[in-house]
């Protein structure tokens, strides 16, 4: 569904996503979004895209490296990372795409530990960061960061204020913001 940011109102249907599932992992540029892996009770490996300036469904894009639901992603205008999930068990491997093509995810490198669920959409045009998020049985309070053009894992950046799972993510080139989730009771943080 998408909604006018310029005016009040309701959502409006945009189409679908070549299959039904829940936890992908969504991230993108001004011409093209991306959803990544999954879960309804089976895992995925799939990679969608639309074009965000015209309703219709998803076309296939390609694949990740393994089937799994609740990465971390980021992007800039070029690359999405996809970083860490649930594979059954928690993973560390982070994946990348080029967003004007499409084709199958490469190995980018790894996250600083097994994590998922963290907050989506943090980043500059240079620097991805998986902010918080779960690695069982609990939520951490984990920040991580990764540049875009070198490939290599993730390096330690700092600490939230709390461990928290499921939070929003939101930035702009200069400040990224962390809201919410779960500690595993609802956090306002």
């Amino acid at each position: 569904q998408f909604i006018q940011i310029s005016s009040l109102g309701n959502s409006q249907d945009f189409g679908d996503l070549t299959l039904a599932r829940s936890s992908a992992s969504t991230t993108g540029n001004r011409t093209r979004g991306i959803n990544a892996g999954g879960y309804t009770p089976t895992y995925f490996d799939t990679i969608d895209y639309m074009n965000p300036t015209e309703k219709g469904n998803c076309a296939d894009f390609g694949n990740l490296s393994n089937s799994r639901y609740g990465a971390l992603s980021a992007s800039n205008d070029t690359i999405a990372v996809f970083m860490g999930g649930d594979s059954p068990g928690d993973d560390n491997r982070m994946d990348s795409v080029t967003i004007a093509t499409t084709g199958n995810s490469t190995d980018f490198g790894n996250t600083t530990a097994d994590i998922y669920q963290g907050a989506n959409n943090i980043n500059s045009t240079t620097r991805g960061v998986g902010v918080g998020g779960y690695t069982a049985p609990s939520g951490v309070n984990t920040i991580q960061y990764m540049t875009f053009s070198s490939l290599g894992d993730a390096i330690d950046f700092g600490d939230l204020t709390e461990s928290r799972f499921d939070a929003g993510g939101v930035s702009s080139a200069v400040r990224g913001v962390s809201a919410g989730g779960k500690t595993p009771s609802a956090s306002n943080v």
